[in-house]
């Protein structure tokens, strides 16, 4: 009893201890995400511990843990409904899981500017988090032009991201296309992007990075 009281304590002491030496920070992601996490107070700059991205609805849909302003550990991401559907491990750079949401309103797709004659050689790129984790970390609705808006037909919005050697996203492009209406192509710029909006898994043509092309469409 004596020892599970003084481990009580030493908790309730070390914990006390993080609280007054961390800050809770809230900060926009993108139009409909927002991060909540801890900064040290020596360095506001530096993110230390416990990392949640919340949604318009309330859900969490990351989850994970900062030290010294680096991912640690293993990240769990989740769609806009909740559910787990993607798991990566940030100590190994080892994606653990990944569930292919047939009911998401987002459709994925890549492309690899040179032929690849061996697809198992083939590692498609791919956004830690998922694709509709990416789509909202860039959606916006105030970027649909008012001829899509006004549509009575059929309409896709479609986002083709360039992704360099290096995950980076490079330039994006937004394509609206319709029954009644011309297509409308918009290249936009990733400036003022968050940090995770522009960091991807590059492509790899028999272990070699190489440059590649993400859509999103709805």
């Amino acid at each position: 009893m004596r020892i599970l009281l003084l481990n009580l304590l030493l908790f309730l002491a070390t914990s006390s201890a993080i609280s007054q030496d961390h800050q809770t920070n809230k900060k926009t992601l993108s139009r409909h995400l927002r991060e909540v996490f801890n900064v040290v107070k020596t360095d506001w700059k530096v993110k230390d511990g416990a990392y949640t991205v919340i949604n318009d609805a309330g859900f969490s849909v990351v989850k994970g843990t900062f030290k010294n302003g680096k991912r640690t550990g293993i990240w769990n991401y989740y769609d806009n409904d909740g559910a787990l559907v993607q798991e990566y491990d940030f100590d190994h750079d080892s994606l653990l899981s990944a569930v292919k949401d047939s009911a998401s309103i987002v459709h994925d797709d890549f492309q690899i500017p040179q032929g690849v004659e061996d697809s198992s050689k083939l590692r498609p790129p791919y956004k830690i988090g998922g694709p509709e984790y990416g789509f909202y970390l860039l959606y916006d609705e105030r970027d649909i032009p008012q001829t899509v808006k006004s549509t009575s037909g059929r309409a896709n919005m479609t986002y083709v991201l360039t992704i360099d050697e290096k995950g980076k996203l490079e330039s994006y492009t937004l394509i609206f296309a319709g029954e009644n209406f011309s297509d409308i192509i918009e290249h936009r710029s990733i400036k003022g992007l968050s940090a995770d909006a522009l960091e991807y898994c590059a492509a790899t043509i028999d272990g070699h990075p190489v440059r590649s092309k993400i859509s999103y469409t709805i």
